[in-house]
Order: C-alpha cells, then sequence, then structure tokens
C-alpha cells in the first residue's frame, strides 16, 4: 500500500503544483485586467473630460447665440414702434393735406365763381357804356 500511498502523494502534489500554476496564472490574468480597466477608465475620464469641455463650449456658444437673438429681437421690436409712428404720423400728414385738398378746390371754385362775375361784370359795364354812348 505504500506505493499507492506514494502515489496519490504524487498526484496530489501534481494537483497542487497545476492549482498553484492556476493560481499564479489567475493572479497574473487578474493583473492584467486590472490594467487594462485602469487604462480604460483612464481614457473614459478623458473622454469625458474633453466632451465636458466640448459641452461647456457649446453651451455658451448657444448662449451666445439667444442672447443676440434676444437683443436682435427688442432691436426689431423698437424699429417696428418707431415705423409704426412714422406710419401713423404720414397718415396724419396724409389726412391734413386730403383737408387742404378740399379747401384749396373749394378756394378755386370760388376763384372760378369771382372770376365768371367779373367778367360778367365786365359785359355789363361795356353794355351799360354802349347805351350811355348811344
Amino acid at each position: 500500500m505504500p506505493l499507492g500511498f506514494e502515489a496519490d502523494m504524487g498526484d496530489l502534489l501534481w494537483a497542487k503544483v497545476e492549482q498553484k500554476q492556476r493560481a499564479i496564472m489567475s493572479d497574473e490574468n487578474l493583473r492584467k485586467v486590472k490594467l487594462q480597466n485602469v487604462n480604460t477608465a483612464g481614457k473614459l475620464q478623458e473622454e469625458f473630460r474633453r466632451l465636458s469641455t466640448e459641452m461647456t463650449s457649446a453651451f455658451k456658444e448657444n448662449e451666445n447665440v439667444a442672447v443676440k437673438a434676444m437683443d436682435e429681437a427688442h432691436q426689431l421690436q423698437i424699429e417696428k414702434r418707431h415705423l409704426e409712428e412714422m406710419l401713423k404720423e404720414l397718415k396724419e400728414m396724409e389726412q391734413q393735406i386730403e383737408h387742404h385738398g378740399d379747401k384749396i378746390e373749394k378756394l378755386e371754385s370760388r376763384n372760378q365763381n369771382l372770376e365768371d362775375e367779373r367778367k360778367n361784370l365786365e359785359k355789363v359795364v361795356r353794355l351799360v357804356k354802349m347805351e350811355l354812348e348811344s
């Protein structure tokens, strides 16, 4: 039986050596995986920083565009009010011109009537002169 015991001991030692080798390989693989994870984490952190910087830049740019758009909209509102006021004034002036035009037409009509009366009076004066002379 000692032979069987030695064989079992040899098998056990061999199994122990294999187990130790597997443990060493597992430790080595674990170390490699940890190193890869550290590298990946570093790359992810760097990518996060880059994206964060890009987002901050884009946000600021969008904010600037929004501020400019609001300023432009405000300026356009001011211009619109000014143009509306000018239009109102022009309409009032147009009404005044129309009113004055009506007055001018009336005056021209009165002037024409007076001119017609003057001509008639001249005819009457001529007729009266002619009668007085005859």
